[in-house]
């Protein structure tokens, strides 16, 4: 089974609603002078590795929501990203190559999960014709030394490795940036929502 077959299998047992995501909805953020609040911009993955390239594709998805699949999500956790790995090459059942991107945090607080001073975590991508990498349209992306809150879920079967590695739960709606404000930021949440509310949402 194909990365993108488990992933739907988990994520999206029935596709009903269909999202355009914009690209790079990971936030980066900005005091706005004149009205003392926060504007956000999109982060840029390629900041933190010129070897990946953020795909503007779309995607289709049941929830937008964590809460809606709390079940699944085995760590919530806020930290401190430390760095974004090159692709780690994996074949696909109909022998295409896949990357798993590595992504590591500076683990600050555990609020779901057992975690260590450090975790790692992956973005799933693709290569093209050329060999370029692009990073799904429906992963986040990160920069280094963001705070961020992440729910995160285990895969059994991972193709470049044996045992369990943990992915985002609902890609990029499953991470928020931590502003200034201590408030948590994305795409769904421009203008910021409480950091406990997203802490409970896995629970």
């Amino acid at each position: 089974m194909d990365f993108i077959e488990m992933k739907n299998k988990i994520l999206i047992p029935t596709i009903l609603a269909s999202v355009i995501l914009a690209a790079g909805i990971t936030m980066v953020f900005t005091i706005d002078s004149k009205n003392n609040t926060y504007a956000y911009t999109p982060s840029d993955i390629s900041k933190a590795n010129s070897n990946i390239i953020h795909d503007d594709g779309s995607v289709s998805i049941d929830t937008v929501n964590p809460a809606d699949i709390k079940d699944g999500i085995s760590h919530t956790v806020i930290g401190t990203v430390l760095s974004v790995g090159d692709p780690i090459d994996w074949m696909g059942k109909h022998g295409k190559t896949y990357g798993a991107v590595p992504v590591t945090i500076k683990v600050d607080e555990d609020i779901k999960g057992v975690s260590s001073e450090t975790l790692t975590f992956y973005l799933h991508g693709h290569y093209t014709y050329d060999n370029k990498f692009y990073l799904a349209p429906y992963e986040p992306q990160f920069e280094i030394d963001e705070k961020i809150l992440i729910h995160l879920t285990p895969v059994s079967v991972f193709a470049f490795q044996d045992g369990e590695a943990l992915y985002s739960s609902l890609g990029k709606y499953s991470k928020y940036k931590i502003g200034e404000d201590n408030k948590v930021y994305n795409i769904n949440y421009p203008n910021g929502r409480s950091l406990d509310y997203a802490k409970n949402e896995s629970k």
